[in-house]
């Protein structure tokens, strides 16, 4: 029983921290647009299409599955929070998975 209970309690924790994150990122959007700018520029890569962003705390209903790919079904219409995904690095653990996306630091441009 105890490890079920340890199970239940990681999965609360982990959603908290996603949901944490999803305000975060969305008070960002909203009123500190310069930092969101100075991250981005920070940021390499480009999105694998894996769906992992599009689905912390809830399923986005926009997303489908095209083969082994998820699509946006909105893309070009997007919200600012998901085009803006990963802002930083606290972003990817929050994915916890290898992401098209890294960020390089400030003295490596």
């Amino acid at each position: 029983m105890r490890y079920k209970n340890k199970r239940r309690l990681a999965r609360i924790t982990r959603k908290a921290r996603q949901f944490q994150g999803k305000v975060r990122r969305w008070l960002l959007d909203k009123f500190k647009k310069d930092f969101i700018r100075r991250r981005l520029a920070q940021r390499d890569g480009e999105c694998q299409q894996c769906g992992k962003c599009c689905a912390l705390v809830y399923r986005c209903p926009f997303l489908v599955k095209d083969g082994d790919k998820q699509v946006c079904r909105i893309y070009e219409f997007r919200p600012a929070q998901c085009r803006h995904f990963p802002i930083d690095k606290r972003d990817l653990k929050e994915v916890g998975i290898v992401c098209g996306y890294s960020f390089i630091r400030k003295d490596e441009q």
